[in-house]
């Protein structure tokens, strides 16, 4: 005799089925429990209706599955243009899209943070999440011969220094300029320098000559 065939359905809401689990039974068929379907980052919090089919059933049947959701590691990337600054590991629930608020950002010595948040994509194991629009903080390289501002730049940080940000030597009626005070940095510090003029006193030779002889 003819054994209708009944179809069995499954909406997994984004997890995989198990491979064990029939598309389809007839009314002999034997009692069917279900497997677990398997989502990354969630954990299986069973079927709706209950996962079985009894013997005997009839008419199709859809199943469909729920989940709990971990709670999981993704990544923080830093970026300053296109380079990356730092990644940072932080965690949330499977399936979150977590806002980011500049007061969590990372601080990085030489750089300013943006103000701006950061609205993460929707959360799973690995996934990455971009804040962008860190910016170099400039500082002053300032030179100064005793009160007087020799001359005074904003640099950004890590700034190669050049001979474009460094003043003529000054001079002075009887000194000798012996440079500055401390060495000039060769890239912009994450603060501000000062350098002073330092000097020596000429020493002058007398000569006395006698006329009179």
């Amino acid at each position: 005799p003819y054994t209708t065939l009944f179809r069995s359905s499954y909406v997994l809401n984004g997890g995989t089925n198990n491979a064990n689990n029939p598309s389809s039974y007839t009314i002999e068929s034997e009692a069917i429990t279900l497997a677990a379907p398997s989502k990354k980052g969630y954990t299986f919090n069973g079927w709706t209706p209950a996962g079985t089919i009894a013997n005997g059933s009839t008419g199709e049947k859809t199943f469909t599955a729920s989940w709990d959701a971990n709670e999981v590691e993704y990544y923080v990337y830093y970026y300053e243009g296109s380079n990356i600054l730092w990644v940072e590991i932080r965690t949330a629930d499977a399936g979150t899209t977590p806002t980011l608020t500049a007061a969590s950002y990372k601080t990085f010595e030489g750089y300013t943070k943006p103000t701006a948040s950061t609205t993460c994509p929707e959360i799973e194991e690995g996934k990455i999440c971009k804040v962008e629009w860190y910016s170099k903080t400039s500082y002053s390289l300032t030179f100064k011969n005793g009160d007087t501002v020799v001359k005074t730049t904003s640099i950004a940080y890590d700034t190669e220094i050049t001979s474009t940000y460094i003043p003529t030597a000054p001079t002075a009626d009887g000194k000798t300029f012996d440079g500055w005070d401390k060495a000039i940095p060769e890239r912009m510090p994450a603060k501000d320098v000062t350098l002073n003029a330092k000097w020596s006193n000429n020493q002058y030779k007398i000569t006395y000559t006698n006329t009179k002889w």
